[in-house]
């Protein structure tokens, strides 16, 4: 059955989030004080695998080895806008 799903994600730069094997992700918003993301998944799906999720303050220098293959999930504020991250995924090469 397809179903979407959410992963509450942390607010650090690189972490994996494991998922249904060929879940799509949809969204990166906060919710409350966290930040999460939401995944279209196939919940008959038995296999699992780890996503790489990045998350970026604006104006933090980036160390990640390819910024080029980043994808963007989304944007979230906090503070009213005083504290921006930018959510990412890096896919595996």
């Amino acid at each position: 059955m397809n179903t979407v799903y959410k992963y509450k994600i942390k607010k650090t730069e690189h972490q994996q989030v494991e998922m249904p094997l060929g879940a799509r992700i949809v969204a990166a918003q906060s919710l409350g004080e966290s930040i999460w993301l939401w995944g279209l998944v196939d919940t008959d799906e038995k296999h699992k695998e780890k996503r790489n999720i990045v998350v970026l303050k604006t104006g933090q220098d980036i160390s990640i080895a390819h910024p080029d293959r980043l994808l963007h999930l989304g944007t979230v504020q906090f503070d009213g806008g005083a504290l921006v991250y930018h959510v990412f995924e890096l896919p595996e090469v």
